[in-house]
């Protein structure tokens, strides 16, 4: 007759038969199911979307920041006309992975000293800065303003 096994050596079987159920797939409890990877699908979509919509808006700040500076450095500021910072191909917005920095290019229409108008392209770098999770200061970093032949 053999002897029965000690309970430490049933649980060892047991644990042994749960964890190769496991490995195989038997149970459902290595194989994660199709609704729990709708979900967290799901959860990384409404993610990117989240940070794609906050990336937008504060290239759409910056853009708008950027414009109003130029246009204080121009001789004629009450003329320039810019192109949409949301609508437009023309300008073109950057960033740093730390979105602290950001680089808007663009072109200003506004007349010259002379009373021309002129096509003048602009980039300008402004930098970000957190005041708190809602709230954003803009600064100036660098501006250049040169003619479009």
């Amino acid at each position: 007759m053999t002897e029965a096994p000690s309970p430490a050596q049933q649980f060892r079987r047991i644990a042994t038969v749960l964890g190769l159920a496991c490995l195989i797939g038997v149970g459902g409890c290595w194989k994660p199911s199709s609704a729990s990877l709708k979900v967290a699908a799901q959860g990384r979509r409404q993610a990117a979307l989240k940070h794609a919509w906050r990336d937008k808006k504060l290239a759409l700040s910056a853009c708008a920041f950027a414009q109003e500076q130029v246009r204080a450095r121009l001789k004629t500021p009450s003329t320039a006309r810019f192109s949409s910072c949301y609508f437009s191909k023309d300008n073109a917005v950057s960033w740093d992975p730390t979105r602290e920095f950001f680089k808007i290019e663009g072109p200003v229409d506004a007349q010259n000293g002379f009373g021309f108008k002129l096509r003048s392209s602009f980039v300008a770098t402004v930098r970000r800065i957190v005041m708190s999770e809602a709230d954003s200061r803009w600064t100036t970093v660098s501006i250049s303003i040169g003619h479009v032949p």
